[in-house]
């Protein structure tokens, strides 16, 4: 991916039936409520809406920005280094 600004912090593992995009963090903190969420890519998925879940192993919740959100199921997610 180069160095634009990014960092990995998980993947997509469903749509929930509150239409939200739910994703496993892969390790470290969470990002901060608001923060962008971007594919590989680089195109906008949608914004960080809740974190829940063990502490050891939270999952995201975002609202997506995109017009079909199950299209990105399985896909590893980004945000912004100073979204952290």
């Amino acid at each position: 991916m180069g160095d634009e600004g990014l960092i990995r912090i998980g993947k997509i593992s469903h749509f929930s039936s509150s239409r939200r995009l739910i994703a496993r963090m892969e390790s470290g903190t969470p990002p901060p409520l608001g923060s962008k969420v971007f594919d590989s890519n680089l195109h906008p998925i949608g914004v960080i809406l809740d974190v829940f879940g063990p502490i050891q192993s939270p999952y995201l919740s975002i609202k997506p920005e995109v017009p079909f959100p199950q299209k990105n199921i399985g896909r590893v997610i980004y945000v912004e280094k100073r979204s952290r």
